[in-house]
């Protein structure tokens, strides 16, 4: 009897700490802001690698993904484009030129995963990587990735451009981002947009992310762990940011102390506003997910420190 307890007991823990390790080595990928759902398995952490199936990623980009299993190769054909990954092979080929990869492509459960940086750029897309999030993040939006000289009397490497009033600061890649972050809110959520645009004057980069709503116009700067996520993240911190901006002219004394009632109470509504927005635009499951476990801490009295300690 003890002997058979104790191996049940045992089976137990060991089913526990596999799916524990599974669930640890669970990665998001997205591309424009939303989160590819894949058949069976997933992308995961493999020997601290990120391998992502090919299939769910490359059929999302409009790719038309096809196993040969003669010659054990994933291709992908598209308008112009065919490329062809070996499984095993530490290189795969874009219409017949060849290029390098760190680590081969390998078949688990059934599906072909490799780590598609060096594909998605070879076919003219932006890949990064999220650590905070563990998210892959694919932008088919092609992106300036230097800074274009401008004779404009502001900071070095930075370009100025309008949107509706609101002034955005920052280099090419930056203002592209943001501008392609603030059509989302517009689209998706107008009335939104609109307090946005009257209560935060200045979008600018910065080295981290926070809400300078004492200056006059009110600035949102915003650090690179948040414009080089996703549109759709960067416009969720936005309409965040923006809604302490409109809190804290109408009850300016909420700010006064993060770790007041009134502070929690503060960032919990903005929190919402976030998760509201995320709703109505089609935001991934894990942002909204993140931003609900954020409100339980909130809720729970451990959450204060969450901003202003990290990057968004």
């Amino acid at each position: 009897m003890f002997k058979r307890l104790s191996f049940t007991l045992l089976t137990m823990l060991i089913s526990t700490f596999v799916a524990l390790a599974v669930y640890a080595d669970e990665v998001f990928v997205v591309v424009d802001g939303h989160e590819v759902i894949f058949e069976g398995q997933g992308a995961s952490l493999i020997d601290g690698r990120t391998m992502v199936p090919v299939r769910g990623v490359f059929e999302q980009l409009g790719f038309h993904v096809e196993w040969l299993g003669e010659t054990q190769e994933v291709e992908l054909t598209r308008s112009g484009q065919r490329v062809l990954i070996p499984v095993g092979g530490y290189f795969f080929t874009l219409n017949g030129t060849s290029h390098a990869l760190d680590v081969p492509a390998q078949l688990v459960g059934g599906r072909t995963l490799l780590p598609i940086a060096a594909v998605i750029r070879a076919v003219g897309y932006e890949v990064d990587w999220d650590g905070y999030t563990r998210t892959v993040i694919v932008t088919t939006a092609v992106f300036p990735l230097t800074p274009i000289p401008d004779p404009d009397p502001i900071p070095p490497q930075s370009r100025m451009g309008q949107w509706d009033g609101m002034t955005i600061i920052g280099d090419a890649n930056f203002t592209a981002r943001t501008e392609a972050a603030m059509a989302l809110i517009r689209n998706y959520a107008p009335d939104m947009y609109t307090w946005i645009v009257h209560y935060v004057g200045i979008l600018r980069q910065h080295s981290f992310s926070g809400m300078w709503y004492w200056l006059d116009p009110p600035e949102y700067r915003i650090g690179a762990g948040t414009y080089m996520a996703s549109a759709m993240w960067l416009a969720g911190t936005i309409v965040h940011d923006a809604k302490h901006s409109v809190q804290a002219y109408h009850e300016p004394e909420t700010f006064f102390d993060q770790r007041s009632q009134a502070w929690f109470d503060a960032e919990y509504e903005a929190n919402l506003y976030m998760l509201a927005f995320f709703r109505l635009a089609g935001g991934a499951n894990h942002y909204i997910s993140h931003i609900e476990a954020w409100n339980r801490d909130i809720r729970n009295g451990i959450g204060w420190w969450l901003d202003g300690q990290v990057d968004w």
